[in-house]
């Protein structure tokens, strides 16, 4: 178990330092050693799905959700792998498990929000977006909220927003 550990720490490294491959060797080493790791097929789907291959991903994140159906950053990803694959209902679904698990998924509640702005159901998705910014500064949230506000006339709302975006991320 300590060994699986270090190697998570270093896949961790390597993933954060865009050295991807060397990233998923590593996660692909511990599930070698043990299959049942949770961390192992969490971190791996989620590295697979940042990379584009959605079936690999799905496999280790649903292996994850099922060795600790209990985990809101599970079910998170997993809405958002889904939403990545076009189940939009799916993705829905695991957003929602995640919030069950903890209201305070600020990424749950973004793909949540997200969905309402592509469907165009303006209410609900600034109802989302303003619990996200409620709880993590996420500039791609506020982007949103701005648009939506935008869309539903209030303009000088809109561009506030816009601010707020270009405060966490310049340019």
């Amino acid at each position: 178990m300590k060994k699986s550990s270090k190697l998570i720490a270093e896949a961790a490294a390597a993933a954060s330092a865009g050295m991807h491959e060397t990233a998923e060797r590593l996660y692909r080493k511990v599930l070698a050693r043990d299959p049942g790791n949770l961390d192992g097929h969490y971190l791996l789907g989620s590295l697979l799905a940042e990379r584009g291959d959605l079936p690999a991903a799905a496999k280790h994140l649903n292996i994850a959700s099922t060795l600790n159906p209990r985990s809101p950053y599970v079910w998170s990803n997993l809405g958002s792998l889904r939403r990545l694959a076009g189940d939009i209902d799916g993705a829905l679904a695991a957003w929602t498990r995640a919030i069950e698990l903890d209201p305070r998924s600020a990424e749950a509640w973004f793909g949540i929000g997200r969905i309402h702005v592509a469907n165009e159901n303006l209410d609900d998705a600034e109802a989302c977006l303003l619990r996200v910014v409620g709880l993590k500064p996420l500039a791609p949230a506020w982007d949103a909220l701005a648009s939506v506000t935008d869309k539903k006339g209030r303009s000088d709302e809109a561009i506030a927003y816009c601010r707020r975006a270009l405060d966490i991320q310049p340019g």
